[in-house]
């Protein structure tokens, strides 16, 4: 088997798991190993179009956006194998609350859409929507059952990382970052560090003669 080309790698809040979309069958697909050394993979989802995997802190689903038909939705499967189950249409990059009871979704980018929507991992009508910036690529994380983080601009224009208090509505920026582009960021487990991928775009105009 080839490894083909993978993406959007997810590891359990437990570390024992790693979750990741690849094409190695030749359709975009979930798959899941074990971290220690890469034993275990095994193949989790069987239609195409399927990306940005997560795995609920209690290690029992695995939460992944589908865009095969154009329209991108939600589904969740089993961890150790089994039927997949849709959770909601036109939303993407599902995130699991630390209770492992809820799913954050982003807006599907398509339809122009900015908001969050909370669901309940059984599925069913958004439980909560919030507006949020749209920033391409960017999956939001939790904080606690309560919280998210996501991408704000702060008062001089720059990214940067904020709270969002779902019960209250407050927002608070978290990072103080000059730079122009905010590629991903990754917190801890614990929530009390926090890895960032920063840079900065740059347009020119060159004329070849």
């Amino acid at each position: 088997m080839k490894s083909g080309d993978n993406y959007n790698p997810a590891v359990s809040a437990d570390g024992r798991f790693v979750v990741f979309s690849s094409n190695r069958n030749g359709k975009s697909n979930i798959w899941q190993m074990n971290t220690e050394d890469g034993s275990g993979l095994k193949q989790l989802t069987f239609t195409d179009g399927n990306y940005y995997p997560s795995i609920s802190p209690d290690n029992q689903w695995v939460a992944y956006d589908n865009q095969e038909k154009g329209i991108v939705s939600i589904w969740k499967v089993p961890l150790q194998g089994g039927d997949a189950i849709k959770i909601a249409d036109r939303y993407r990059m599902p995130a699991f609350s630390p209770d492992s009871q809820l799913i954050a979704a982003r807006y599907d980018e398509l339809l122009g859409a900015d908001d969050l929507a909370i669901f309940s991992i059984q599925g069913g009508e958004p439980l909560n929507r919030v507006q949020i910036p749209r920033f391409d690529w960017q999956r939001v994380y939790w904080l606690s059952n309560h919280v998210v983080s996501f991408i704000n601009k702060d008062d001089k224009g720059y990214p940067n990382i904020w709270s969002l208090d779902l019960n209250s509505g407050a927002r608070k920026q978290l990072t103080h970052f000059n730079r122009n582009q905010i590629f991903s960021y990754a917190w801890s487990p614990d929530y009390k560090s926090l890895a960032c991928q920063l840079g900065t775009r740059t347009r020119n105009v060159v004329l070849i003669k």
